[in-house]
């Protein structure tokens, strides 16, 4: 597991300050060379690892010493992010599906349990990574969760150790879990 971790991480999360082009647009073509090689390389093993109940892998995971609070973040970014990425481009089992179909029907279910799990388990205060706290707080918002959403973003007033804006990426999200959630809301 800790290298299907490892290989998301290395294209997703590539050097800190170095936001991939893709992350909003793997529908691009110019953009979904890298999504296919994350779902070569994760989605089958994602998917096998999602049958797992999350209190079980959490512990699991926390436990045998394999996985650091980064790995977890990024494993809970991966259970939401690989699904919906293999949608966009028609990847696997999505191959010749009707996207909008599909997307509404999307199971984000055990993605938001493992996002629940990691929060009673995890220091979000302690991932270096801002940009990973930011995706992990998509797990939320697909799942309506917009009030977990928007905390898990303020999180980084925190570490940041201020009480004014948030960093530019966090504000993008935050921005996004607003209309998302007034979207809903209308």
């Amino acid at each position: 597991m800790y290298r299907i971790i490892q290989q998301f991480r290395d294209v997703w999360f590539p050097v800190v300050g170095k936001n991939p082009p893709f992350w909003f647009r793997a529908r691009d073509p110019k953009f979904k060379e890298p999504v296919i090689r994350l779902c070569e390389a994760c989605l089958e093993g994602i998917e096998a690892i999602m049958t797992v109940k999350p209190e079980f892998l959490i512990d699991q995971l926390l436990y045998d010493g394999t996985c650091s609070a980064d790995d977890i973040i990024v494993l809970s970014i991966m259970f939401d992010q690989m699904p919906r990425n293999a949608l966009a481009i028609q990847y696997g089992r999505f191959h010749n599906s009707n996207p909008v179909e599909v997307k509404q029907n999307l199971d984000d279910s055990f993605s938001l349990r493992f996002a629940k799990v990691v929060l009673q388990n995890i220091d979000i205060k302690a991932i270096k990574d801002h940009r990973m706290i930011c995706f992990f707080s998509l797990v939320f918002r697909h799942s309506n969760d917009f009030e977990r959403a928007r905390n898990v973003l303020l999180l980084l007033r925190e570490i940041e150790g201020t009480d004014h804006d948030l960093p530019p990426l966090a504000a993008k999200f935050w921005q996004e879990t607003l209309k998302r959630e007034q979207q809903i809301n209308s």
